[in-house]
């Protein structure tokens, strides 16, 4: 198995998914690539990840961009608040404004794993009405 070298943006990455309690699956799951993909990005076999790849494992994270490919002291690259203006689509944007409590993989079922995975492969217009849609549960739950 290749090994990424020390002190590189795949050992950060490591550091930082496992900090935060996250398995390469459940990163690759809210991120949309595959858990292929992360292992490449750790053990060093991707060069370079950039654009909305590195933003979504950044703001998942909470990690600075910066840090991830500069290195420096980790709790310097956390993000120390969620950024405002949130684009992400789908509801983990509007459940809540603690992304590593709502999006934590050991709080997630596999049902709820599968659920998600799920969402991921809808269209926007088809998220808009599973968020109306759950919103109006929720408010019945009231």
């Amino acid at each position: 198995m290749k090994q990424a070298p020390p002190n590189s943006w795949h050992t950060r990455l490591t550091t930082a998914r496992r900090a935060k309690n996250f398995t390469k699956v459940a990163l690759a799951a809210l991120i949309g690539v595959t858990p292929p993909a992360i292992t490449g990005w750790e053990n060093g076999q991707t060069k370079k990840i950039e654009g909305e790849n590195l933003m979504a494992v950044c703001r998942i994270l909470e990690i600075t961009p910066d840090w991830l490919m500069n290195g420096g002291d980790y709790i310097d690259g956390m993000v120390q608040s969620p950024v405002e203006g949130d684009a992400r689509s789908g509801i983990g944007a509007e459940v809540g404004s603690n992304q590593s409590e709502m999006c934590n993989p050991m709080m997630l079922t596999e049902e709820e794993t599968r659920l998600f995975f799920s969402l991921r492969k809808l269209k926007a217009s088809q998220k808009v009405v599973i968020n109306l849609l759950i919103a109006s549960f929720l408010q019945d739950g009231d």
